[in-house]
């Protein structure tokens, strides 16, 4: 495939796991859109792991969190942190 490569973006796959991702739909498992339209250097999210992670059950985070199994709440309803959630 050709085209421009989308720049990588810091992502949390699990707690304290800071990695790097290529955000193009055909590498991510399951994209929640809703999260990444919310995404910006402004946004934090709380993020209520389930129990059998062995961590910690809640924690924030202000890069955009990949968790398996986990609710995850922005702190801001839209880009810009306009309208707090």
């Amino acid at each position: 495939a050709s085209g421009p490569c989308p720049e990588p973006v810091r992502v949390l796959r699990a707690p304290f796991d800071e990695q790097w991702l290529i955000p193009d739909h055909r590498l991510i498992d399951a994209a929640r859109p809703e999260l990444w339209r919310v995404a910006d250097e402004r946004q934090v999210f709380v993020v209520e792991a389930p129990e059998a992670a062995g961590g910690p059950l809640l924690l924030t985070t202000s890069l955009l969190p990949l968790f398996g199994p986990a609710r995850i709440r922005p702190l801001y309803r839209r880009p810009g942190g306009a309208e707090p959630n």
